[in-house]
């Protein structure tokens, strides 16, 4: 196998769709110039990896988590439950993840992120719950390099209805930064959290966004491109 052959082949294994080299001679007529001085967008079709945590599980409470849900390229499921509780909150946090190795320099990630849940309760007071999904960048450290903020609900007491509020959406997120001197590369972190919580009287509530029971409730994305523009 050559070295192109080989470079394709280890894509393929990250769930990098493709890899474009774009450009064109400073006149604007000629060939693309070198490569390294042209920008270089990749195009990932899966995530690369998840975690999932719970909190707050008891006799009157669920949680569950799982990203990835198996069978799906890049989504992750999540669903915190009160059952008649008191003092009760359950949390479920989950992310999908991919890995970009790059140089220091500007970089731009462009993505599709899509979502259906539904937000639901008995409306007794101190009642609530709340989803929160957020894209992150950040270094091979774990470091913050920006984040945006994609999508939250949040429906408490009396507005909640026992039939369930159907919170249903997507967003095009386009995100510029620059990866500081001495990096290597990054982290797209795709998270969302999703809580219920009770008072002091018994209440249902119920923050539901999906597993692999539950049909129609998804969360995740179904594009994600980076581009580089070198230095």
């Amino acid at each position: 196998m050559n070295s192109r052959n080989k470079l394709f082949a280890g894509m393929a294994a990250l769930g990098v769709a493709s890899l474009v080299v774009t450009g064109c001679s400073k006149d604007g007529n000629g060939p693309a110039g070198p490569a390294t001085s042209q920008p270089v967008v990749t195009e990932y079709t899966q995530a690369q990896s998840g975690w999932k945590t719970s909190s707050g599980t008891n006799l009157v409470s669920t949680v569950t988590a799982q990203s990835p849900v198996p069978g799906y390229a890049a989504r992750m499921g999540g669903i915190a439950n009160i059952w008649i509780g008191v003092f009760e909150h359950p949390v479920s946090t989950t992310y999908l993840q991919n890995t970009h190795s790059g140089n220091p320099g500007d970089y731009r990630v462009e993505s599709t992120y899509n979502w259906k849940g539904s937000i639901a309760g008995n409306g007794i007071a101190g009642a609530g719950a709340r989803v929160e999904m957020i894209m992150q960048i950040l270094d091979l450290n774990g470091n913050l390099i920006t984040s945006y903020d994609i999508h939250e609900k949040e429906v408490r007491e009396s507005a909640l209805q026992v039939g369930g509020i159907i919170d249903q959406g997507s967003r095009q997120i386009v995100v510029d930064f620059t990866l500081p001197q001495g990096r290597t590369g990054f982290n797209i972190r795709f998270l969302m959290r999703c809580e219920a919580w009770s008072g002091f009287f018994g209440a249902i509530s119920q923050c539901n966004f999906g597993n692999t029971s539950t049909t129609g409730h998804y969360s995740g994305w179904s594009s994600l491109k980076v581009t580089e523009f070198p230095n």
